[in-house]
């Protein structure tokens, strides 16, 4: 924003984690006293987001290192540590902020738009570990300028603040919320198999066999240098590690690959929240 101004009270905090932190650096000898000190409080932070990791999965479906344009619009939810917030004043003259949340996969941005700032604005401080719903926003605001799906008109300066592959956020919870949910996201598992093994159709329909649920398989059979893609609808699985060890044991190593179907967004970023 070139009219907007920064409220944070506090210099901006590094947009890394410990590793990124300590990069280039031979060891804490070398080092100086408060670069030690904020090393291990990086490192004692990182070791709490491990502990809490399972939970975290349980409560999300998307890792950091997923936000990406090929989502773009999609429904997500993504969890962890706040690193960096910045409040910015809009034209109009309301508060809004850009947030970076770090899980163990990498960092991820979140644009909170006045509205949904104003509901949640006590969750967003460094090191809070927080869970967030929201849209993939790759396209810097475009969509929302446009209008679309009767959104209001956003000033120009904000769009020029969002970052590639941001998640706008619509909801938030403190990550131990009791309101905040376990999601569950129905999943494709794509398996690729050679044609040259006439037995191997029949093993594999075994294998499906013992994990039954309701998320679908996707065949991938090569045949020469082409793949056909088969949606094989009359098997059910339940999508899951376990699933995927057995068909790589059958098939080969990297044979599985899980897909996460998301829904699209409906929202445009001043929706729901939970504090």
């Amino acid at each position: 924003m070139k009219e907007g101004r920064n409220l944070s009270s506090q210099p901006r905090q590094p947009k890394c984690g410990l590793f990124a932190f300590l990069k280039g650096r031979k060891s804490y000898a070398e080092a100086k006293p408060e670069t030690v000190a904020l090393a291990r409080e990086l490192r004692d932070q990182w070791l709490s987001l491990r502990k809490i990791s399972a939970e975290l999965a349980k409560l999300s479906d998307t890792q950091a290192v997923e936000v990406t344009s090929a989502l773009q619009d999609s429904e997500v939810r993504v969890a962890g540590l706040v690193r960096e917030v910045r409040r910015v004043v809009t034209r109009k003259g309301q508060i809004m902020a850009y947030a970076s949340l770090e899980d163990l996969t990498g960092t991820v941005d979140i644009v909170l738009f006045p509205r949904i700032f104003e509901q949640v604005r006590l969750l967003f401080e460094p090191d809070k570990v927080v869970v967030v719903l929201g849209k993939v926003d790759a396209r810097a605001g475009s969509t929302r300028a446009s209008g679309a799906s009767g959104a209001p008109p956003v000033d120009p300066e904000m769009e020029a603040e969002v970052e590639t592959a941001s998640v706008v956020a619509e909801m938030a919870w403190l990550w131990d919320d009791p309101e905040c949910l376990p999601v569950a996201r129905r999943q494709l598992v794509h398996v690729r198999i050679p044609n040259s093994d006439s037995g191997l159709a029949e093993r594999l329909e075994a294998v499906l066999a013992r994990h039954p649920g309701t998320d679908e398989v996707v065949l991938h059979v090569v045949v020469g240098s082409r793949e056909v893609i088969v949606n094989a609808d009359r098997y059910h699985v339940l999508a899951g590690p376990a699933l995927t060890a057995e068909i790589d044991e059958l098939i080969g190593a990297a044979s599985t690959r899980l897909e996460t179907v998301r829904p699209k967004a409906q929202s445009n970023g001043n929706g729901r929240s939970r504090r």
